[in-house]
């Protein structure tokens, strides 16, 4: 599998900037700043790892826009997500519309 960056992405009408970051692996977003943050340090030696990075930081993106992302009062960043299975069906549509642009 070849991953490539696309230098920006659009998820519910709102363009999002995609920034790599080589040092570090994880990843993150910020949706005030219009921006996703793509950790990879490990992008040679391990590229599935960097694609679920990838995939995890969109689907959050994805949940939090459709508003079934919610904070947890327990734990700092630890989200809670609840939708039902339409929800789902939309958000993997937007998903795999998405996902398919990092993908060469």
């Amino acid at each position: 599998m070849e991953i490539i960056f696309p230098k920006c992405i659009t998820i519910l009408s709102d363009k999002l900037k995609v920034i790599q970051d080589k040092n570090f692996n994880g990843g993150s977003f910020d949706l005030d700043k219009d921006e996703i943050v793509i950790g990879t340090k490990s992008l040679k030696e391990n590229p599935h790892y960097t694609f679920s990075i990838i995939s995890h930081e969109i689907l959050e993106i994805i949940y939090s826009k459709m508003n079934a992302r919610y904070s947890s009062s327990r734990m700092h960043n630890n989200y809670l997500f609840s939708f039902d299975h339409q929800t789902f069906e939309n958000a993997n549509q937007i998903y795999c519309d998405t996902i398919k642009l990092f993908i060469k």
